[in-house]
């Protein structure tokens, strides 16, 4: 996060496909006095509301003077539904499927306000919502680990392949290149 500014923004880029903010790259602005309900409180859901990439996410920092870019809608959640849980049911399919169909605009397409407010969303109870919740965290902990076990298995296979090939020989003598081939034809053409 840089050091200069009174606001931290908030913007598209961090955000990840998966609906995760990653709070780590933030910037610091300059702007206007901003009013109280454009800054971020925890528990704030941020929907991307403009282009082809309409992820929410949650945000979960406690960072001081943290605002929103104008691409966001800025969701508060209610008592009746986990600001977790309704990240979570945006960026499934049959929410972002409602979020595609209501797209407005040709050159950057965008949520209408309207559309957000009509969109149906599953409201099962408290308890649910928690087990919806800590079971996707589980799959996205388990997706990482299987990233590093994968990652770790090909700097295995490769380093078992690099012994299996030694001792190494100069290039040259492998390979008949386009430059040794020319010469060796000029040679057996003045003979």
């Amino acid at each position: 996060m840089t050091e200069q500014g009174r606001y931290v923004l908030v913007q598209i880029k961090d955000v990840d496909k998966e609906g995760f903010l990653h709070l780590d790259a933030l910037v610091r602005v300059e702007a206007p006095e901003a009013r109280k309900d454009h800054l971020l409180h925890r528990g704030d859901v941020l929907l991307v509301a403009r282009g082809n990439r309409n992820r929410a996410a949650v945000f979960a920092g406690e960072i001081k003077g943290a605002i929103a870019g104008a691409q966001f809608y800025i969701i508060r959640p209610k008592n009746l539904v986990l600001p977790e849980y309704l990240a979570w049911y945006l960026n499934q399919t049959p929410a972002q499927r409602q979020i595609e169909a209501s797209l407005a605009g040709s050159f950057v397409p965008f949520i209408p306000r309207e559309a957000l407010d009509e969109l149906q969303v599953a409201v099962p109870t408290l308890e649910e919502q928690r087990r919806v919740v800590t079971i996707h965290e589980l799959w996205l902990k388990e997706q990482e680990l299987m990233g590093q076990i994968s990652g770790r298995r090909q700097q295995l296979v490769q380093g078992a392949l690099m012994k299996a090939v030694k001792p190494l020989s100069p290039f040259g003598k492998l390979v008949e290149t386009a430059a040794r081939a020319a010469k060796d034809l000029d040679d057996h053409e003045s003979d």
